[in-house]
């Protein structure tokens, strides 16, 4: 008991997209305080990580006050891979927030109808996979930890008769003993707040600085131009940049440092790849943006080792992960911020956004296993538009859910999310589409609103 209180007593500094289940759950203690004490419109984003890098809550909020002028608290619930089925196993949970709105965006990788094609390639279609089998699947802790973390006691008491013995164990000693439960989630956290701390920040998997006018991507990797307001610790402890071996092609990298008059300040020349440290001297004035110019850039296609990806972004140094604060923005795992894969295909017409697309996540695939996820869902689509619609274990369980949230008077709107137009191609005029369709349709009650928005927005709007 008493080590099931400490873990949140240690703050959440995880970068986005990574820690899921420590971040829902940290944000799920949070919420119950910030609803039971605000007395505004309380609407709640629920969904998987596609949800949380749809939606943006402060952005929602802003917006339904300036265009309809109401005061609401916008908040969003998530964490990669949530489905239906979890969302009802969660349903008491979810519904002690005490939210008025519920927006549930629900895309087809939630449905976790992959999950057949790829343990069963080439036998069974979907629609005669014996569902009890889907079930054990999607509670299994390997593809699923959440029903460890979230809701043991609730799947003993639901599939009691369904799952084997030794696992309905587990979960029952999951619910019982707390550092079996949360023991994944909780050691990632603390050595996440240990390093940010006490270490360099340079080994990491999503940058949690500064956001530099120009933007940099997921991974910290500025353009050959960047620029920033020094901080005064940079002046005497400095900050790390990376320098990979394709920017020295030259021989060396040369970085000036300019002021807001665009005159030089400071010069550094690096010969040799690394973490690099640069100390600002005192002409870096904390009131101005300074500037950094590379004399090299490099592109990821063109490297070789860990350092190569299929993407032809400009590429200039990385910076280190907290760069330009001491201690991370805590709610980083929440909310997204811009980076510069989200410029990449704006000015792009169809045709260039289609033949990149193709380069980037399709061709080349032996070469490419990393990709393995996205092809299976690529793969999913097409083998799913040749059979018949049924309502499936996912599809019977957002069901039950949708029935609970109605029942409990909590508005809920249900939106069918926007595609990729290239994917959505493969299915989105098949028997079993149109069929999904109407059953989401027919969910629709005096609490719950359905929105079809699968063709909303343009291919340059999906990074995948």
């Amino acid at each position: 008991m008493i080590f099931g209180y400490l873990y949140w007593k240690i703050p959440d500094e995880s970068p986005w997209s990574t820690n899921f289940f420590y971040g829902f759950e940290n944000q799920f203690r949070r919420l119950s305080k910030k609803f039971k004490e605000n007395k505004t419109k309380k609407i709640l984003l629920l969904g998987s990580s596609v949800a949380a890098y749809s939606l943006h809550p402060e952005f929602i909020q802003k917006t339904l006050l300036e265009n309809y002028n109401l005061n609401s608290d916008v908040e969003i619930l998530s964490f990669a891979g949530m489905t239906p089925l979890d969302v009802y196993m969660m349903r008491n949970k979810i519904n002690l927030l005490n939210e008025d709105v519920i927006v549930y965006p629900i895309n087809f990788i939630d449905y976790r109808i992959h999950r057949n094609y790829q343990i069963h390639p080439g036998e069974k279609s979907f629609i005669t996979t014996d569902e009890e089998f889907l079930l054990n699947d999607a509670l299994d802790y390997g593809n699923a930890p959440q029903a460890r973390i979230f809701y043991p006691l609730e799947i003993v008491l639901e599939f009691w008769n369904v799952l084997p013995l030794e696992k309905l164990a587990d979960y029952l000693s999951s619910f019982i003993i707390k550092t079996n439960r949360y023991r994944d989630i909780v050691w990632d956290n603390i050595k996440l707040f240990y390093n940010h701390r006490y270490g360099r920040n340079t080994s990491y998997h999503g940058y949690m600085g500064t956001n530099i006018p120009e933007t940099v991507d997921s991974l910290g990797w500025t353009t050959k131009r960047f620029s920033f307001y020094p901080k005064k610790y940079m002046k005497s402890e400095g900050f790390y940049i990376q320098v990979v071996p394709e920017i020295l092609k030259d021989g060396k990298l040369e970085i000036s440092i300019l002021n807001k008059n665009s005159d030089v300040i400071q010069k550094e020349i690096y010969t040799t790849p690394g973490w690099k440290k640069i100390i600002l001297n005192e002409n870096a004035s904390e009131k101005d943006l300074i500037t950094i110019e590379l004399s090299n850039s490099w592109k990821a296609n063109e490297a070789i080792g860990d350092r190569f990806d299929f993407h032809r972004d400009e590429m200039g140094v990385r910076l280190q992960q907290n760069f330009g604060e001491r201690i991370p923005n805590r709610i980083y795992h929440i909310y997204r911020e811009e980076r510069k894969e989200d410029r990449r295909y704006l000015n792009m017409s169809e045709d260039e956004y289609k033949e990149y697309f193709y380069y980037r996540l399709l061709d080349n695939f032996d070469k490419r296993p990393g990709l393995t996820y996205f092809h299976s869902i690529y793969e999913a689509k097409k083998k799913i538009s040749e059979e018949k619609f049924t309502i499936h274990t996912q599809l019977k369980y957002l069901k039950k859910a949708i029935e609970y949230f109605e029942k409990q008077k909590v508005k809920v709107i249900l939106i069918n999310n926007p595609e990729n137009p290239i994917t959505l191609g493969l299915y989105k005029d098949s028997r079993w589409y149109k069929g999904k369709l109407e059953f989401l349709k027919n969910l629709e009650g005096n609490f719950v609103k359905v929105f079809d928005w699968k063709e909303k927005l343009n291919p340059q709007d999906f990074s995948d």
